[in-house]
């Protein structure tokens, strides 16, 4: 069939309402990206428009943090971009495809529903951009711009888009699997679906998240991680969100257990476990007490915090050798692993670790007795809440401990927190400062981590008083909250010391 015949068919059959979708998929050339649309469903997803608005919303603040910026995204690691509220891949045209295609897709189905797409755009091109770097250049270029507005103005018919492809999803996934075992996956998927708004979210998500799981290239050691994975794995007993959510963490662990090491999706394991933890919290409200604000949020709701220059505070920095430049990708979190007393000046302190890091091959022993032209960190947050401006960003850190350095800025709070506890002024400064740098150099959340992420085996930093906030999700809520233009609740809690 052609692409010009594939495409008419794919058209007509996306112009259909949510409640009445045609009953057979259609045909398309493989790897057309108007292919496998739509195809029909036994079991209707039924959402008023305010329970609609509002998982739309939720999949927008997972994918995206709930920011217009996040709409056009390329995470690291990766050979393509993520696009709309649910992070839809294009891929550049000389690309792995690894990843099922949607972005192409969801075009598609925009102008079958009339939106007009920028001048420049159409469904059968391949992302323009071939590298990060090429993307990141032109992040606030016209063509950027014009696909971000697009893509705002479009929310809810994403998300239709979005709930669309639930409505196919069990017919998909019925036709890859034994005839033996089709009622049983049928049952555990219409146990989550009637479970509520929270069960309807969650298989949305999942599937927008990770796929059906029948995609044959979208296997690590012949296992698939998507939606019939994680209803093979469900138990038929107790609470059905909770059993999905369970299950979703468990194919997720798997998957990273069977990826190829260099990929390193263990750094994005936390995200994804505390992303699907999040399925059996609750049901989605609606209206005024939606999940996350139906308002867009514009990048400029993160405003720069207050922080002390490096002429404030007196820095005699050295030349940094030109080889160490780099393009920030992650935000590395550190303590300073010494005692802190109410009678410390901050700014001394300061200018006392620059001074010893010049002097460490008169000081120290091999090998901590290498040079450090300047503060081994980005940024420094006193007790008192105040951030000192340390090295600049265009350059990597250093460590005494063994992690690949370029790509990262360093946060160090001041405090042992293995012994004492970071102070509230501290946590939220830090929360502040991470998510302005998110912000800034367009770092995903998932890209947030600490020194001892960075360097298993090697440290405890950043002591295990602050560590909780990064295991239980909280410290990362926080950022994202933050992100949204909002100001988060930040409770230290009791003391894990």
């Amino acid at each position: 069939m052609s692409r010009i015949v594939s495409r008419a068919l794919a058209l007509f059959a996306v112009a259909s309402s949510l409640s009445a979708l045609p009953s057979t998929v259609t045909a398309a050339e493989p790897g057309d990206p108007a292919s496998q649309i739509v195809s029909p469903s036994p079991l209707p997803v039924n959402l008023s428009e305010s329970e609609a608005t509002a998982i739309g919303n939720k999949v927008w603040r997972n994918e995206c943090g709930g920011r217009i910026d996040g709409l056009t995204s390329w995470n690291v690691g990766e050979d393509f971009p993520s696009l709309g509220i649910g992070h839809f891949i294009w891929y550049p045209k000389n690309a792995h495809d690894k990843f099922e295609e949607s972005f192409p897709r969801l075009m598609v189905f925009l102008q079958s529903k009339g939106q007009r797409l920028p001048d420049w755009l159409n469904a059968d091109m391949r992302c323009p951009w071939n590298s990060r770097q090429e993307f990141l250049r032109d992040f606030k270029g016209k063509e950027m711009t014009e696909l971000r507005t697009m893509l705002k103005n479009t929310v809810p018919l994403q998300t239709k888009f979005i709930v669309l492809r639930l409505q196919s999803a069990l017919p998909v996934v019925l036709e890859n699997v034994p005839e033996s075992t089709r009622e049983k996956i049928r049952s555990r998927f219409n146990r989550v679906l009637t479970s509520g708004s929270a069960g309807a979210f969650a298989l949305i998500d999942y599937v927008n998240f990770k796929g059906e799981g029948v995609n044959p290239g979208e296997r690590y050691k012949g296992q698939g991680w998507g939606l019939l994975q994680v209803l093979e794995g469900m138990s038929d007993q107790g609470d059905a969100v909770r059993s999905f959510s369970k299950s979703a963490a468990a194919v997720l662990e798997l998957r990273v257990k069977n990826s190829p090491p260099e990929r390193n999706e263990k750094r994005w394991l936390l995200g994804w476990k505390n992303r699907v933890s999040n399925y059996c919290t609750g049901t989605i409200a609606s209206g005024a007490n939606a999940v996350v604000s139906s308002s867009p949020t514009e990048s400029s709701n993160v405003s720069k915090p207050p922080i002390v220059s490096r002429e404030e505070w007196g820095s005699k920095s050295q030349p940094i050798a030109e080889d160490r430049k780099q393009v920030p990708e992650w935000i590395t979190i550190h303590h300073a692993g010494e005692l802190w007393h109410e009678k410390d000046d901050p700014a001394e302190f300061v200018r006392h670790m620059q001074a010893w890091g010049q002097k460490r091959p008169q000081l120290e022993k091999p090998p901590r007795d290498t040079y450090w032209p300047d503060l081994p960190y980005h940024f420094l947050i006193a007790p008192d809440g105040r951030i000192f401006e340390g090295r600049q960003t265009q350059y990597e850190p250093e460590s005494n401990t063994k992690y690949p350095l370029k790509g990262n800025i360093g946060v160090e709070m001041m405090g042992d927190f293995n012994v004492q506890r970071p102070t509230l002024k501290e946590i939220q400064s830090c929360v502040k400062l991470t998510a302005w740098l998110c912000q800034q150099h367009h770092i995903p959340i998932d890209h947030v981590r600490t020194h001892k992420d960075a360097a298993p085996n090697q440290t405890d930093c950043p002591g295990k008083d602050f560590y909780r906030y990064i295991t239980d999700g909280q410290f990362k809520h926080w950022v994202q909250v933050t992100m949204q233009g909002m100001e988060p609740t930040i409770d230290p809690g009791p003391s894990s010391l």
